[in-house]
């Protein structure tokens, strides 16, 4: 066997196996820093550990006796993200928006402007809410795939328009109000 001597700046001289292992360790880790780096640009800078969700709703309406209308809403969320969605908590909410009733009439005629002083909508009188609450780890939807949430109300057959909002909670802000929302203006005259 050959022994091969390597020699550095210092003129000290070590084998060429412990040369090696000098390069297997400086090339582990510049990995390791590699890794790292792009770790932190995937997750960090990317923010891929957070879930990311579309919202969407599928609404139908039928008359089903006197006077009275079957309203049922779908709320579908599709996970959009590269990360697991949890959901824990959420909210569909029915208000109706005409006929316009007549507190909200006399409100009109009296105001110049019905949405409330740091609000953006007309707070609209509630038909009904459906809460939706999960134990942790009991609604998950992977990466890709969607899931929905069925509300059904009994509303009024004069009521000709209405908004539905629904709301859920990103738990991964659970601190924050922060989640998914939509609101859909729907007809239930067509």
């Amino acid at each position: 066997m050959v022994d091969v001597k390597v020699t550095f700046l210092d003129s000290s001289h070590i084998s060429f196996n412990d040369a090696i292992n000098i390069i297997q360790t400086i090339v582990t880790t510049i990995a390791i820093l590699v890794g790292g780096l792009w770790s932190y640009f995937l997750f960090v800078k990317k923010r891929q550990r957070f879930p990311r969700a579309s919202i969407s709703h599928q609404i139908f309406h039928k008359p089903i006796l006197d006077g009275k209308i079957f309203l049922n809403v779908k709320t579908i969320i599709n996970n959009t993200g590269d990360v697991l969605l949890c959901l824990e908590s959420g909210i569909v909410r029915v208000q109706r928006i005409l006929p316009v009733s007549p507190e909200m009439a006399d409100s009109f005629k009296n105001i110049s402007d019905p949405v409330p002083q740091g609000e953006k909508e007309v707070d609209w009188p509630l038909i009904g809410t459906r809460p939706f609450q999960w134990e942790k780890g009991n609604c998950e939807i992977e990466p890709g795939e969607n899931d929905h949430f069925v509300a059904d109300y009994i509303i009024d057959g004069g009521i000709q328009l209405v908004a539905i909002y629904s709301h859920f909670q990103n738990t991964k802000k659970h601190n924050r109000d922060i989640g998914w929302g939509i609101t859909t203006i729907y007809d239930l005259k067509k």
